[in-house]
């Protein structure tokens, strides 16, 4: 820039002028004087020029570019892969400058002029003029109907400009279902727009045929491999390539070898049937249109269609008679056998028989490896118990001759081996009078036995009442064997001290109402009676009737002294009786008593209530013999008894109940009739044998 100068000594202006300019370097203005002032002040100017339609969007051109540099004063330039300083000097008509370095270029000017004014201006050019690469893109192989990506392991790079988007693959997918070649075409752009286009050979291969076997029935063969039933293997052929099957050939060996295939087969699949025991072998042979060939042979198929040998139980135990055991049983197997697929075992449905049993089948089962069982049974009848054998119990009286079997004697129990029982002797028909000693055996099915004796009384058989012992015709009595006694029957008793009398049979029945709570038994059963007048005697002294019958002087006389006085063969079997008595005037409740003697009631004779003074009438019964012989208040002929040859009147027990004094008796004309207890009137009691 030019300025005026002013002389410093006068502040004159002078003529001429002075240029000065900034100089960077040395960081100070630079003054030149020009006295002419020939120096233009115009600033340095400098341009760049290339054509902007090179450079794509991404800022990149792939070819050379052409730079025009232009501008006003003295222009300098360069070229660098970074910002640079000009230095190099641009001719006139040679300032067109050309970009052939790939990457990235720095064009720098600057314009310059004699006052040291500049101008610089600095461009980028991105240059790539190489195609960018595509990696994994060699023939690929791949077998039928597999599923290919064919972006797998490809991939694409440029150094420069760098990859532009995605690489493109037409087609995107390939169909692989039909052998040969497919073509693929890979194509990738850089960003400064190069272009690499490949194409990939994709080859469809295919295996050879595939051959598989399987049962028809899974269930042929069981897990030892083995099958006891002729079953199928169904063989399937698979042509791989889709070329179809030229030849199938198939062949069965019936060993675990292979065979040579030599059958042929039509289609792609074979049933074989398998029905030869042993080791069965399936081959085939097959090859495709394409001329690929495969051999598979099966493995071995394994049949076995006949049952093992059975095994055999050891049995360990005593035995007995008739096949019984009579202990546990221990079942003890013995292995069967098998000649084929062989043995797999043998059991026993039971180790053991402990529970008696008329027959518990032991099954001896033998199975062998493919299945087939074979049995062997037995039937083990086990008893470990002998019979049982007891005395029924209680004493056992009969009569000599009587015709009793002995074992009904006893109780006899058998197990389930039953049994049978042997007496010595069987019948009581040969046994003499006195205690006898019989026995028997039970002998059980299984052998085992027990022996059990009883002792039997054998006593004279009852004949009439007149003549058998009282112990005889107790034990008839007892035994309900009266039928030879009649009631009537009479019999001559000694009384110590009073003499000989005669006694009857009075009862002999025992009708339902006896069981009756409450009811005197005095007419119940096997009742005998005085007919004779033992001795006139008073009921009692003073007067009276209270406490009736059990309380009076007569009752201690008739029970004490009287039954004293009879015999000890009659006394061990006369029977206690319950005696219900009437009550007197002043007292509310009948008596009873249990007598061994006792005297009759009003009712027992006649079978009435003579004058409704007998309290007790209803809880007694008339006497079979009054009864028999038809003796009531109006016929009492029947009730008459003797006292040394003379009729006289005899003692009732039953107090008079309209008075405290006096007691009922029978007349000696046999009336019914009241008497103060303090008469002497004759005593002919009663009692029952049993």
């Amino acid at each position: 820039m030019n300025t005026k100068i002013i002389n410093p000594v006068t502040n004159e202006e002078m003529s001429g002028c002075v240029w000065y300019y900034w100089n960077e370097e040395n960081k100070q203005y630079i003054f030149e004087y020009d006295s002419e002032c020939k120096k233009t002040d115009d600033p340095p100017e400098v341009n760049i020029v290339y054509n902007n339609e090179l450079i794509n969007n991404n800022g990149w051109a792939k070819e050379n570019i052409s730079v025009s540099i232009t501008g006003i004063g003295e222009i300098k330039y360069c070229i660098g892969n970074s910002e640079c300083e000009p230095n190099d000097i641009i001719e006139t008509g040679n300032n067109t400058k050309f970009i052939t370095i790939e990457g990235i270029n720095y064009i720098c000017a600057i314009a310059s002029n004699s006052l040291g004014s500049s101008e610089k201006k600095c461009e980028v050019i991105k240059l790539d003029k190489t195609i960018p690469n595509i990696e994994g893109i060699g023939d690929k192989v791949v077998q039928k109907n597999e599923v290919v990506n064919l972006k797998e392991n490809v991939t694409a790079n440029d150094s420069l400009s760098g990859i532009d988007g995605e690489i493109i693959i037409e087609p995107s997918s390939i169909d692989t279902s039909i052998t040969g070649t497919k073509k693929v075409t890979y194509k990738v752009k850089d960003k400064a727009g190069n272009e690499r286009e490949v194409i990939r050979n994709i080859i469809i291969d295919a295996e050879s045929p595939t051959i598989v076997y399987n049962l028809v029935n899974p269930s042929s063969i069981n897990s030892n491999g083995w099958a006891k039933e002729n079953f199928y293997v169904r063989a399937t052929i698979t042509d791989n390539s889709g070329s179809g099957i030229k030849v199938a050939k198939s062949c069965t060996s019936n060993s675990s070898s292979e065979c040579i295939p030599t059958a042929d087969i039509s289609g792609t699949t074979k049933d074989f049937y398998i029905e030869v025991e042993g080791s069965n072998r399936l081959c085939i042979e097959v090859t495709d249109n394409n001329n690929k060939t495969t051999k598979i042979c099966s493995d071995t198929y394994k049949l076995d269609k006949t049952a093992p040998v059975a095994g055999t139980a050891n049995l360990v135990g005593t035995l007995g008679s008739n096949a019984w055991y009579t202990s546990d049983v221990t079942v003890n197997v013995v292995n069967g056998s098998d000649s084929l697929s062989g043995h797999l075992s043998t059991t026993s449905n039971t180790s053991k028989i402990t529970t008696n049993s008329t027959g518990t089948t032991v099954i001896i089962t033998t199975t062998d490896l493919a299945g087939n069982s074979a049995t062997r049974s037995y039937t083990i009848k086990l008893d470990k118990n002998s019979p049982t054998l007891t005395d029924k119990g209680g004493s056992v009286t009969i009569y000599q001759g009587d015709s009793y079997i002995v074992s009904n004697y006893f109780n006899v129990g058998y197990s389930i081996s039953g049994g049978s029982i042997s007496c010595n002797p069987a019948n009581t028909n040969s046994l003499g009078v006195g205690t006898q000693t019989v026995s028997c055996t039970a002998t059980g099915g299984n052998g085992k036995s027990v022996t059990a004796s009883k002792r039997i009384t054998i006593k004279t058989k009852p004949v009439s009442f007149a003549t058998d012992s009282w112990e005889t015709i107790a034990d008839a009595v007892r035994n309900n064997n009266t039928s030879m006694y009649n009631v009537g029957d009479t019999k001559e008793v000694t009384v110590s001290g009073y003499g000989t009398f005669t006694v009857r049979i009075a009862n002999k029945s025992t009708p339902s109402e006896c069981a009756t709570s409450g009811f005197s038994q005095t007419a119940c059963g096997f009742v005998v009676e005085f007919v004779d007048i033992i001795t006139p005697n008073r009921m009692n002294y003073p007067n009276d009737s209270i406490g009736g019958w059990q309380s009076t002087e007569l009752y201690s006389l008739v029970n004490t002294t009287i039954y004293n006085n009879l015999s000890n063969e009659l006394k061990n079997v006369i029977i206690n009786t319950f005696v219900v008595s009437s009550h007197g005037k002043s007292e509310t409740s009948n008596f009873t008593s249990t007598d061994k003697l006792y005297l009759l009631s009003p009712k027992e004779v006649w079978d009435n209530n003579p004058d409704g003074g007998d309290t007790s009438t209803n809880l007694t019964r008339q006497l079979d013999y009054y009864k028999n012989n038809n003796v009531t208040i109006d016929n009492y002929l029947g009730a008459i008894k003797y006292y040394q040859e003379n009729e006289v009147s005899w003692w009732l027990r039953t107090a008079y109940y309209f008075d405290d004094d006096s007691f009922y008796y029978v007349e000696m004309s046999g009336k019914c009739r009241q008497s103060i207890s303090n008469s002497k009137i004759g005593v002919s009691p009663a009692f029952r044998i049993g």
